[in-house]
């Protein structure tokens, strides 16, 4: 009976020291094992992080499942941690793992030289390829022309938002990343969009395995698949692979090296060229994933945030009101927007746009945060 006292209380306290809150960590909740603090009022996230915040200052920690969430509520605080390589390093999320085979691809799922080499690539020649630059406003001003005629037929009528809107912002992406654009209701448009949606949709449940690991041990898998729907997210995450992956083989049949079309013919004169670097990691699954990532990552986002731009201004009819003053005065009537005219003159409109997006950026923390 003695013995068993002993080992009973050996094991509690072996793993209470394996599951108890290092004495180095940033103050905040760290609930129970394997659990940590669930935030069960959804509604109310912003007003605990709030709390959070006064109580512990501008950095504080909230364990939820087996993960740690830091927080760092001040801009000096923010650009300092993203200026150094302390904190280089990223997740390594469980997900990634089970949908690349235990082998990660692109920039979402990878860390270290990968992720490096992937994101200093994807960067540099997207602003050669015209992000932020003049090159690309002829094909955002075509995009956005034939997203306002689809607009100007809903006038007058209470209507949401049309869902030509993905569609464009998509042919815009796709321009850089393949030289190709396709007609609003071009049906493979219409099923990648769709494919997209889908993954999204499918994302959190599957997810909770990132934040809650354990249960792939003590579930059977037909139950992990209903809780998780893993099954069906990655099934739709090797449909869009398969898909962008016969885009780039359509590229590497038509390469002409010395005249490269877009981000995929610079990725594959890239990789060849580095194919003998011991520590290239260049590869055609990097390549796919990386045009992955791109679409995954911004497509959605900057799709609701026009989204959030546009109900905003239709809440406020005055600062709406005053834009269009500011543009009325600075662009000539019948003439498109471009970069030249963005100048210190536009100063409200540049000021609230960069409002809009903060407000939206906000919100789409605070929802991240939970799922």
């Amino acid at each position: 009976m003695i013995g068993e006292i002993i080992l009973l209380t050996c094991i509690t306290l072996f793993l209470w020291n394996i599951f108890k809150k290092p004495p180095d960590y940033p103050p905040g909740p760290w609930g129970l094992p394997l659990f940590g603090f669930i935030p069960f009022n959804v509604s109310k996230i912003e007003t605990q992080l709030e709390e959070l915040r006064k109580k512990h200052k501008n950095i504080f920690s909230w364990r939820i499942g087996s993960r740690l969430f830091v927080f760092l509520c001040e801009p000096k605080l923010m650009k300092e941690a993203f200026q150094s390589q302390i904190f280089a390093d990223r997740p390594d999320l469980i997900i990634f793992s089970i949908l690349e085979g235990q082998e990660n691809f692109g920039v979402a799922g990878t860390n270290g030289l990968q992720w490096h080499n992937n994101r200093k690539f994807m960067i540099r020649h997207l602003k050669d390829l015209g992000m932020g630059k003049s090159k690309l406003v002829p094909s955002i001003q075509h995009e956005a022309t034939e997203f306002v005629k689809i607009m100007k037929k809903q006038v007058g009528t209470p209507a949401p938002i049309p869902k030509a809107l993905t569609p464009a912002i998509f042919n815009v992406l796709w321009q850089m990343v393949a030289s190709k654009r396709y007609e609003f209701d071009d049906q493979e448009l219409v099923d990648i969009g769709n494919l997209l949606n889908e993954i999204r949709e499918n994302f959190a449940p599957f997810f909770m395995l990132d934040i809650f690991p354990w249960v792939k041990i003590i579930l059977p898998e037909f139950v992990l698949n209903f809780v998780t729907k893993k099954d069906k997210f990655t099934a739709l995450s090797k449909l869009l692979e398969s898909k962008l992956t016969k885009q780039v083989k359509q590229h590497v049949e038509t390469l002409d090296v010395n005249n490269p079309r877009d981000y995929i013919d610079d990725y594959l004169i890239e990789m060849e060229k580095k194919k003998e670097e011991p520590d290239s990691t260049m590869s055609i699954k990097d390549l796919v994933n990386c045009i992955a990532d791109l679409f995954v990552g911004g497509l959605d986002s900057t799709s609701n945030s026009i989204i959030w731009a546009i109900f905003y201004l239709a809440k406020f009819p005055e600062v709406q009101k005053r834009i269009h003053e500011e543009i009325d005065e600075f662009v000539p009537k019948e003439t498109l927007v471009t970069l030249e005219h963005k100048s210190r003159y536009w100063l409200y409109s540049i000021l609230l746009l960069n409002h809009i997006i903060f407000l939206y950026t906000l919100s789409i923390l605070l929802f991240s945060f939970i799922i």
